[in-house]
């Protein structure tokens, strides 16, 4: 089964993707237990980042994608569901940053800001960052009072304005500024994660949220039973050939409750007998690595989750007091793209979701095998 996910709802797909209604999402973002997000396309937000005890820009970049709000803007939508101005984002998407640049670059002709700065740009970051909605520029006292020197000058000509004019002289310095952006209500959005984190991962109905590409089905299945007789005396091996018709399959995240209909015709001889059915003993897997370990108790839990589900379902139980599937508390952080793990030692290890993608997949061969 190919399975794409979405990390984020509209507000008019809750009722419909998810077992909450909309009432309870905004009573939700109204104490802050979660927040709103938006979708934006804007350019020259300034990144912001802590410098020396100080909160200052280190960067100017344009940015399409999803953004968090903060929790009183968020508030703020929730009671009014009316355009709010926002000057502060959480950049949720890091690699749609582009055009990554210092303020000097940006603003060559920069003198003064209403705000601390950094004269080179870092490097771009590949984690969510905070960003001011929007860096402008406006005039300066000194050239707004240039200005209106020359205005003077070329109105009234006969007067004499050289002392004014070397007391405010024409410049063309500017000012940088934090703007606001306003965001639309049609453009806000609601995560998936924080959804789960404060209403737990059955919240989700998953047959909705995921989009299924294909689905393989397995129509026939043939068993085979070893008959022995009451008398003591074998009988041949007889395979029965079964045809399963199924008439109802309801699927969720934590259960497939199928509904099978089978008629069996099996021709056997005038003898009275018995059918004796052997399982074979199902011995768990046993995994060095802890993330595969992990991911293997899981699946035992959950077979139908794919890798984005099993991904924030092991986030959620990160922020658990008492773990249930990472039991030996190994895994310390866990972002969108990245999973960070204590492994021998004194020694940290990561892997990226990519990766982690593959190991779902060795896993399931395992269990296949």
């Amino acid at each position: 089964m190919i399975q794409h996910q979405r990390r984020f709802l509209r507000l008019d797909d809750i009722p419909d993707k998810t077992c909450l209604s909309k009432g309870e999402v905004l009573d939700a973002i109204e104490h802050h237990k979660i927040h709103f997000c938006a979708y934006i396309d804007t350019k020259n937000l300034g990144a912001v980042a802590q410098y020396q005890d100080s909160l200052k820009v280190v960067s100017i970049f344009n940015y399409k994608g999803m953004v968090r709000l903060s929790p009183l803007v968020s508030e703020k939508f929730a009671l009014t569901l009316a355009p709010q101005s926002n000057k502060f984002f959480t950049i949720l998407e890091p690699k749609s940053i582009c055009r990554w640049r210092s303020i000097s670059d940006a603003f060559p002709s920069v003198e003064v800001a209403g705000f601390e700065y950094l004269k080179i740009a870092p490097i771009q970051p590949k984690q969510e960052l905070a960003a001011y909605a929007g860096i402008t520029v406006s005039s300066t006292v000194e050239q707004l009072a240039g200005s209106m020197v020359n205005l003077f000058s070329r109105t009234f000509p006969q007067a004499d304005f050289s002392e004014m004019r070397k007391r405010y002289p024409s410049t063309h310095f500017q000012q940088l500024e934090v703007a606001s952006c306003k965001v639309e209500v049609g453009q806000l959005r609601i995560d998936i994660e924080e959804l789960m984190s404060a209403f737990g991962t059955n919240c989700i109905n998953f047959n909705r949220y995921v989009s299924v590409e294909s689905v393989e089905e397995t129509e026939n299945s043939t068993l085979n039973a070893t008959v022995k007789s009451t008398s003591g005396q074998p009988l041949p091996s007889v395979t029965e050939s079964t045809g399963l018709v199924l008439s109802s399959v309801t699927n969720s995240v934590d259960q497939c409750v199928s509904s099978v209909t089978s008629n069996a015709v099996v021709p056997l001889d005038s003898v009275t007998s018995s059918t004796d059915v052997r399982l074979g003993s199902v011995k768990p897997l046993l995994f060095t690595h802890p993330i595969k370990q992990m991911v293997y108790d899981i699946l035992q839990h959950y077979p139908e989750y794919e890798s984005r589900q099993i991904w924030h379902l092991l986030k959620l139980d990160v922020t658990q007091q008492t773990r249930q599937f990472d039991c030996d508390a190994l895994i310390f952080e866990i972002t969108a793209d990245d999973l960070h793990y204590f492994g021998r030692g004194d020694t940290t290890r990561s892997i990226s979701y990519r990766r982690f993608q593959n190991i779902l997949s060795e896993v399931r061969k395992k269990l296949h095998v």
